[in-house]
């Protein structure tokens, strides 16, 4: 009785905080045990997957470190350092503070998958077991521990997908959705500028939702075209007066990144294209250390050889719920819309896969693996509760434990030559009392926020973030730059 009169019910009602702390706290574990004496992941380039790590750990943190990668990833210095630094501030070591930074960030992105996957399809349970697919997939686990920038623009994407929900919902398009949706668009892009697709279909997503004539879907779309630009030319502008040395878009590197445009053709880039998309990201195959000159403990490459059989479950995941709303009779065409636009996104970003980067596409599956399992939660909705029950489940405790094997592998080879190691159980402490410090802190400032009865919504944070990162680029721009 106790059971059901007050746990249950607390946890019912903190759901979202509870899974939230939960990932939170696997994520800083995670993170310290690969990372956090091991400086081998921040000194040699391309060890793990072909992550250019040192690179990415010094744009989060130097102001003088050679930015040269701004070339592509144009407004990552402006949109991610200030934070990163404010933070190491009061963390001090700059390693757990990107620790803390991408834990939190892929938390979020858990949280955003279970709030967009239930207001897609009204199944809290289904949306939940989702989520946890994301939380505990391979890409997810790996690319919370060593730097890299793919999470960060997803947590754009996401935050964007929950205000294009929440618009059509609401059904009207106000002023201030404009520059919100502009905002968090070009943010996405400045982060990673293939991300424009996702950006583009999702606000044409929004506008034919709202409006039934393509002129004014036509119209609407090139307002926040042009308020985009605005954003992008103030954005270059600023970061150009904060980093003077740092390149503009596409100048000077573009030529480098031609090189690694591949146009052949084979049938081991269309098994790349798979295996990338739909197995390795979510639970891991066969990965191994590869002898590579320059590097002291040679690199971590998917072996691309795996045996048939090791696809089955992933074969099995997707496709089961497809067959089984055939042989049902269930309504496919229930979320048409929905599914044209995920299948849309997902083969531009196999075609951009496949011609560029297709040897390491894993490096990138933090651009469409919220793609795949949003697909993935549509593609259940067929199925009855007591089918999800056991399937999901099933799946998940096979993912979850393939994964731990197989993360405990990367952790082993990160230390190497390592002059400290920690104590995992140590670790576990400091994990979840961080985790609950982090909460105490928020809860505290949730109760001074209702206490004096300040109304703070959802673009409210995105407009705080944003006035945080522009205080601190005319700091930067008055005491580091031009003026």
């Amino acid at each position: 009785m106790f059971w059901v009169k007050t746990i249950f019910p607390f946890i019912n009602k903190h759901k979202n905080t509870i899974l939230f702390s939960a990932f939170l706290s696997i994520y800083l574990l995670l993170g310290m045990y690969i990372l956090l004496y091991n400086d081998i992941i921040i000194n040699e380039w391309d060890i793990i997957f072909d992550a250019d790590s040192p690179r990415v750990y010094w744009d989060f943190f130097s102001l003088d470190a050679n930015h040269y990668r701004v070339g592509v990833h144009p407004f990552m210095l402006m949109l991610l350092q200030p934070i990163f630094n404010i933070l190491k501030g009061l963390f001090v070591s700059q390693r757990f503070t990107l620790i803390f930074v991408q834990s939190i960030v892929v938390s979020l992105l858990v949280i955003l998958i279970k709030e967009i996957m239930f207001r897609l399809i009204k199944n809290e349970k289904l949306s939940f077991f989702v989520s946890i697919i994301f939380g505990i997939s391979f890409s997810s686990l790996i690319f919370v521990a060593i730097p890299e920038t793919y999470i960060f623009g997803s947590l754009f994407v996401l935050l964007l997908l929950k205000l294009v929900l929440d618009i059509k919902e609401r059904n009207s398009l106000r002023k201030k959705d404009i520059l919100t949706l502009s905002l968090l668009g070009i943010s996405a892009f400045g982060i990673i500028p293939v991300l424009i697709i996702p950006v583009v279909f999702l606000l044409f997503y929004l506008l034919t939702s709202l409006y039934a004539k393509y002129g004014q879907v036509l119209k609407r779309f090139l307002q926040i075209l042009l308020v985009m630009l605005v954003c992008y030319f103030s954005f270059s502008f600023l970061q150009k007066l904060s980093f003077p040395n740092s390149p503009i878009f596409f100048k000077g590197v573009a030529q480098e990144d031609v090189n690694y445009i591949n146009k052949d053709n084979s049938s081991n880039k269309v098994q790349n294209i798979i295996t990338g998309f739909f197995v390795h990201p979510i639970y891991s195959l066969s990965f191994a250390k590869v002898e590579f000159a320059g590097r002291s403990n040679g690199v971590l490459r998917f072996s691309g050889k795996d045996s048939p059989y090791k696809f089955m479950p992933s074969i099995f995941l997707f496709l089961f719920p497809l067959i089984y709303g055939l042989i049902n009779k269930k309504n496919l065409w229930k979320y048409k819309k929905e599914f044209i636009y995920l299948s849309i996104i997902l083969i531009s970003f196999m075609v951009c896969n496949y011609y560029y980067g297709n040897s390491s596409v894993f490096l990138y599956s933090q651009n469409f693996l919220i793609y795949v399992v949003i697909l993935l939660g549509l593609l259940y909705s067929f199925c009855s509760a007591r089918i999800i029950n056991i399937v999901l489940p099933i799946f998940i405790t096979y993912q979850g434990l393939i994964n731990f094997v197989s993360v405990k592998k990367v952790a082993n080879f990160a230390s190497f030559n390592a002059e400290k190691h920690c104590n995992f159980f140590i670790l576990i402490l400091f994990s979840l009392i961080v985790t609950m410090l982090f909460l105490v802190a928020f809860n505290l400032g949730k109760r001074f926020i209702v206490k004096y009865g300040i109304r703070i919504g959802f673009e409210d944070v995105i407009y705080g973030y944003y006035l945080i990162v522009f205080i601190a680029m005319l700091f930067l721009a008055l005491f580091h730059g031009r003026v």
